[in-house]
């Protein structure tokens, strides 16, 4: 809670910072502000949920969210160094809470491709659950090396591949499918590309399950994931919570059937389809 309050006081702040006065539009409000549209959208998002207009609150801590006006009148996202192993220990943390309604959702997989698959607390948490599976982990050469130790356990039945998503060989013949917590980093064409590749790896009657933060398709919530996509502003490129409709159009365009959703716990969710 007292993140979030955190979180949401520095977007007041800024809003203050760039001269909002009134929500409109966001493309006039952009055009108006002279700041980007894309991220001016992942405020006002949180405005709306929050209130506005707001008393100005105190400025937070000039790093990180507390930059955000900056960011918006740059549209460009911050760039300050990150302590790799640190923050992937905290995602391989995180993903505990998570892991087993993921894994309880794909159901009986004997192969996984673990794609974007980060240090590996999902893969870890399929492999336990499935003592005789394999698993395949795509990542950067960095994030491997974090997997492979963070795996270390199970090797032997897990295989690592250093490379980008975008032309990394994923290989085939996998049974599941998993693209975690990897759909917001990117636009939505590039999205519906990466889905593209992953659902190309599946056997037929594969399935490809895509997790992520639920976001109500008119962005009314829930905050968390409103807080997350304003985070994804500050320190992304082309960061976005993506809501379920556009997912499962992106799984359907991949030529997969029977497209799912599934609301997890956390406002979390999973699109699910199977390759014909």
């Amino acid at each position: 809670m007292r993140e979030r309050a955190a979180l949401a006081a520095a977007a007041i702040f800024a809003a203050h910072e760039i001269g909002l006065a009134e929500l409109a539009p966001v493309d006039d409000l952009a055009a108006r502000l002279g700041v980007g549209a894309r991220r001016l959208r992942a405020l006002v998002d949180v405005l709306r949920h929050e209130g506005w207009p707001r008393p100005r609150p105190p400025a937070p801590p000039p790093h990180g969210i507390g930059r955000l006006a900056a960011v918006l009148r740059a549209d460009a996202p911050i760039d300050d160094p990150i302590d790799l192993a640190r923050y992937h220990d905290h995602l391989y943390r995180e993903a505990a809470e998570s892991a087993p309604h993921v894994v309880a959702a794909l159901g009986p997989a004997e192969a996984l491709l673990d794609a974007g698959g980060g240090a590996g607390g999902y893969t870890d948490a399929f492999l336990r659950a499935r003592p005789g599976a394999r698993a395949t982990l795509v990542d950067r050469p960095e994030v491997v090396a974090l997997a492979r130790a963070a795996l270390a356990a199970h090797s032997g039945r897990v295989s690592f591949v250093a490379g980008d998503l975008a032309d990394a060989d994923l290989g085939a013949g996998h049974d599941v499918a998993l693209l975690a917590n990897v759909t917001h980093w990117h636009a939505p064409a590039a999205c519906a590309t990466l889905v593209r590749r992953a659902a190309a790896t599946l056997a037929p009657g594969g399935r490809l399950a895509v997790k992520d933060l639920y976001v109500e398709p008119d962005r009314s919530g829930p905050i968390r994931s409103l807080l997350f996509a304003l985070s994804l502003a500050v320190y992304s490129r082309d960061g976005d919570v993506h809501d379920a409709v556009a997912t499962a159009d992106w799984l359907r365009g991949a030529g997969l059937r029977d497209v799912t959703v599934m609301r997890l716990p956390r406002d979390e969710v999973i699109v699910m389809g199977i390759r014909p």
